[in-house]
């Protein structure tokens, strides 16, 4: 499996790259965060971890459908995740760090929204420098100094090899399509499906099942914070994701690689 990621990456000349890693502590993100890793001085690569809170800040008291149990849960899990992120990537070496909300997010639509957000500003001009502090990335010879035009000019080059990693795998995928389609979404948003590499974004386990993450992580292993609302079958995509998707595989063996590489031949 690694030995397949590595010839992609060698074949492409991936090298020189300034990558940020989206790492939300739980085992697919900590799994790519390890391989980026292991291959960071044969490519060259710098490595930088950004982790997303989204947020511990009760506005009102209404709750919706959770408990406030399960909130305090869930407070503690995004609180613990934030600080096994920062441990992990102290004790590594890896720049990291932690975007939070100012208020607490509930629907997955909320959090996912924040994130997309927050990473589109931090990649725009001067402000992934300044989050981390550098006057460098990806290598480049020159240092931020000089009059304002020249730094800018810098900026651009280093944007040119900044690239965001994240782990989204094949299931991932084939999950937000049907979602997509359940919600009766039009061709315009099923035509924008993940994909391996799309600038700036690089998801490397995207062609891989959900069982070889596992086998990696185990051949790596990885220590992660499992979310426990992972759990919970009421929320569509964990349905899709502990149910239906494993019977379907069960019941046709095979199914869920040629059902994703369908929906990926359709939009192309």
């Amino acid at each position: 499996i690694e030995h397949r990621l590595y010839k992609w990456f060698k074949n492409e000349n991936f090298s020189n790259k300034c990558i940020l890693v989206m790492v939300s502590g739980g085992r697919d993100s900590m799994t790519l965060l390890q391989f980026f890793q292991r291959f960071r001085s044969i490519f060259k690569w710098d490595i930088y971890a950004l982790h997303v809170h989204h947020g511990s800040k009760i506005e009102n008291k209404d709750l919706g459908k959770y408990s406030s149990e399960e909130i305090e849960k869930q407070i503690d899990f995004r609180d613990k995740a934030a600080n096994f992120v920062q441990r992990y990537c102290l004790n590594h070496g890896i720049p990291c760090q932690v975007i939070q909300s100012p208020k607490y997010l509930f629907s997955e639509e909320d959090c996912r929204n924040f994130r997309r957000q927050k990473v589109e500003t931090l990649i725009e001009g001067h402000v992934f420098y300044e989050t981390f502090g550098l006057e460098r990335c990806g290598h480049l010879e020159s240092e931020l100094t000089g009059n304002t035009a020249e730094i800018s000019k810098m900026w651009e080059k280093g944007l040119a090899h900044l690239v965001v990693g994240w782990g989204h795998h094949q299931q991932d995928f084939i999950e937000t399509q049907f979602l997509r389609m359940i919600r009766g979404s039009g061709l315009e948003s099923l035509a924008e499906p993940m994909k391996f590499w799309s600038r700036p974004n690089v998801r490397p386990f995207l062609d891989l099942e959900l069982k070889e993450i596992c086998q990696l992580s185990e051949y790596y292993q990885t220590e992660w914070v499992e979310d426990p609302s992972n759990n919970r079958n009421d929320y569509l995509r964990n349905w899709l994701r502990n149910e239906w998707l494993p019977q379907l595989d069960i019941k046709v063996p095979g199914s869920l690689r040629s059902v994703s590489r369908s929906l990926s031949l359709a939009f192309e």
